[in-house]
């Protein structure tokens, strides 16, 4: 009897058992529909018990017996227990077509008599092994006399780029799928993939979790693999083109000579499975690359509104405040939403019409879109505190967003309402420890700590006056008391900017290292290139020559820091991902 251990040992690792002392005794196998040629390797299982003293195998009667049994054993390690099992494992080949029975066995456990469940397998005509739903396939695997490797891939397998328009406006994404097509036995893998230079990139399906589908083309069925979806988003016109996918692909073929012997067949079959040399097995190497396709951009109309900053799609915008009432000098958010389908990750801020009264500081986003549409659909979300220093009645006026519209080929603007703002006297902050001497003195007596504390608000209010003065306007200096300037020594006195964001990677603090990130290259960009990051600032940093590549980094690290800023957990190995990316981008 041979130990020979087949691909069940896959099974063994994953399967379950309901309790660590419970006996389980199943029948497996390989699959359930097979060819009238095919092998099918079946399984008996037994868990939670090494103690078998006999196994008592059934009588075949549709199948042929080609091994078996063999018996193997071991451990399978589940939730955190392991539990002992042993298998008794057939090679069979069906006698005829039909929905055949996979018998149940029967076996002595711990010295009770048990019996496994039983299973049905549908055997169907197809000529060719491992291939039983589609006989036209399963002709594809067989190398005939004559025939070359070349002549199998001819119109069998190809990878092909296709894309949802071949013209567009800048900043109107295009959609690119990748795929391959094949109607052979082969292990692929992509050895080279598009880089996409001239576009913002933003995948759209994860190729690993796809099932293959069926697909037809030119009258043929073919197996369909995706190797990559994303949608692009032009940052410059002209005719670009989209670079090619390279696939390596393994082909495994079967000399027609060797498929007459039926005492070789499963030898064959079984090498086959396990990727062992064999003489009637042809395996050969092949790259693959899909054609090269061509994108016309067309640049936006040259009639803009001054006031169009890159959106480019279909939106609208709403403001709302986080307090419609508030005190002189609280703070208190305007949030504007902007929503739709467009280039969302390009959308700065829309420019708020502020009253004298307002204050306003540092923005924040948070985004909630999706990437796995065309145009992205969702919403991005501006956060904007403010303060006001004046009381009454004020009014934010109406939020404008100018944008484009591929569809209408038009430009359009989508408009918020006003808000309204009440904002009644500032609150005066009485100490306590004069309120609490107040409450148990006598009237006389409480008169005077409420003096004596509106005494130190005075008093205090005068002294912030005097320091803020005195760093407005310096004191102008006599000629005898000024000191002089000598020349910098470079480094010596220069903080490295990149100190902040070191120092806060080594607390591990996630979100100072984001803000200093994001505030150094916000400045690096300024010094350096004279882009702002509020307006279309690729399409800026492109114009100054800056390598695409460049720019994709630089967004990456733009979109990490802002989803960080509003993400409960960062991962450290993200943390040194963009420490590396920002020390090499900074200036």
């Amino acid at each position: 009897m041979h130990k020979t251990i087949y691909i069940f040992v896959l099974w063994v690792l994953t399967c379950s058992a309901a309790k660590a002392d419970d006996i389980r005794f199943t029948v497996q196998v390989s699959a359930t529909r097979i060819s009238r040629q095919d092998f099918v390797q079946v399984q008996y299982l037994i868990e939670n018990s090494r103690k078998v003293s006999q196994f008592i195998p059934p009588d075949f009667k549709s199948f042929d017996v080609v091994e078996g049994p063999d018996q193997t054993s071991g451990w399978n390690m589940e939730n955190g227990e392991l539990k002992e099992y042993v298998a008794f494992s057939f090679l069979l080949r069906p006698l005829r077509e039909g929905r055949l029975m996979i018998p149940f066995a029967m076996a002595r456990i711990d010295g009770k008599q048990y019996r496994s469940n039983a299973l049905w397998v549908d055997v169907g005509s197809s000529v060719i092994p491992g291939l039983s739903e589609n006989q036209d396939f399963a002709s594809e695997l067989v190398m005939r006399k004559g025939e070359t490797v070349a002549d199998k891939i001819r119109n069998n397998i190809f990878v092909k780029l296709d894309v949802d328009k071949k013209t567009c406006y800048e900043g109107e994404p295009v959609v690119a799928t990748y795929k391959l097509y094949t109607r052979l036995r082969s292990e692929s893998k992509v050895t080279k993939r598009p880089s996409f230079n001239g576009f913002s990139v933003y995948d759209m399906i994860n190729p690993e979790s796809e099932e293959p589908i069926r697909e037809l083309f030119q009258g043929r069925e073919y197996n369909v693999y995706l190797l990559r979806k994303v949608q692009l988003y032009p940052l410059q016109s002209g005719n670009i083109e989209l670079d090619p996918v390279e696939v390596e692909n393994t082909l495994t073929f079967i000399r027609a000579e060797h498929l007459q012997s039926g005492i070789a067949l499963p030898r064959i079959m079984k090498n086959l499975a396990e990727g062992m040399d064999d003489e009637a097995v042809v395996r050969e190497k092949v790259l693959l690359s899909s054609a090269p396709v061509a994108v016309d951009v067309k640049p936006l109309p040259q009639v803009r509104d001054p006031a169009f900053n890159g959106a480019v799609g279909n939106f609208e915008v709403r403001t709302f405040l986080s307090n419609p009432v508030v005190h002189k000098n609280d703070l208190v958010n305007l949030v504007v939403k902007i929503s739709g389908k467009g280039n969302f990750p390009m959308l700065a801020a829309p420019a708020v019409n502020w009253p004298d009264s307002a204050e306003p500081y540092e923005t924040t986003v948070q985004e909630y879109f999706s990437k796995f549409t065309s145009p992205i659909s969702g919403a991005k979300v501006f956060n904007i505190p403010f303060t006001v220093q004046k009381e009454g009645d004020i009014v934010i006026p109406a939020v404008d967003l100018h944008y484009f519209d591929p569809i209408s080929r038009k430009y359009a603007i989508a408009r918020s309402d006003s808000v309204k703002l009440h904002v009644e006297p500032a609150v005066t902050i009485v100490p306590s420890a004069a309120l609490a001497a107040a409450s148990g003195s006598r009237p006389g007596e409480a008169l005077k700590w409420i003096i004596t504390a509106v005494a130190l608000v005075v008093v205090a209010g005068s002294i912030y006056i005097l320091i803020r003065r005195t760093y407005q306007k310096p004191a102008v200096q006599s000629p005898s008391s000024v000191i002089p300037v000598t020349e910098p020594v470079i480094g010596a006195d220069e903080e490295d900017p990149m100190n902040s964001i070191r120092d806060a990677f080594e607390k591990g603090d996630p979100r100072e290292f984001y803000r200093q990130l994001g505030m150094i290259m916000d400045d690096c960009m300024r010094r350096k290139y004279k882009v702002d990051f509020s307006g279309n600032w690729e399409k800026e940093l492109l114009a100054n020559g800056v390598d695409p590549d460049m720019i994709s980094e630089i967004r990456l690290l733009k979109e990490d820091a802002a989803l960080a800023m509003y993400t409960p957990f960062v991962m450290e190995s993200k943390m040194v991902e963009d420490l590396a990316r920002i020390e090499k981008l900074i200036c």
